[in-house]
């Protein structure tokens, strides 16, 4: 259960905090003039960029003491090495789960002539190498008996 929460954690937190960077970049990035808003209109038009600087302030305090938790007593810089090994073993793994639900619903119903055979052994060849990295990695940054983390 605790591997399930963690990798749960990882995928959420880290897709939360891109998407509120990639939305206040979005906005401070914005011309003054336009009526449009992200998200088609979820998102409210301001004129003012100090609230997007002040998300993007929070977001990366948010980040910096996650990894600084992390980290524990090697570091915060330790603790973000480990947080992105764990980040890309966790997309890369949902990413991987995603491929073969996609390709057993293509095989069953299609013919195998339809399959992009291309793709899906380039996807394979980039997917399943960024697993193994990411997860021999992890393995190699657990942390020490003693060590919380």
């Amino acid at each position: 259960m605790r591997i399930i929460r963690e990798a749960l954690l990882d995928l959420v937190a880290s897709a939360f905090a891109a998407v509120l960077l990639f939305i206040a970049i979005q906005e401070i990035a914005r011309q003054p003039g336009l009526n449009t808003a992200m998200l088609g209109g979820l998102v409210p038009v301001t004129t003012h960029k100090l609230p997007w600087l002040a998300v993007i302030a929070a977001v990366l305090l948010a980040l910096w003491l996650g990894a600084r938790a992390i980290g524990g007593q090697r570091g915060t810089l330790w603790g973000a090495w480990r947080w992105l090994v764990r980040i890309g073993l966790w997309w890369s793994a949902a990413a991987l789960l995603l491929f073969v639900g996609v390709a057993a619903d293509g095989v069953f119903t299609r013919d195998l002539s339809d399959l992009n055979w291309r793709f899906a052994l380039g996807y394979l060849a980039v997917v399943v190498p960024i697993v193994l990295a990411c997860g021999i990695a992890r393995q190699r940054t657990a942390p020490v008996r003693g060590e919380r983390g």
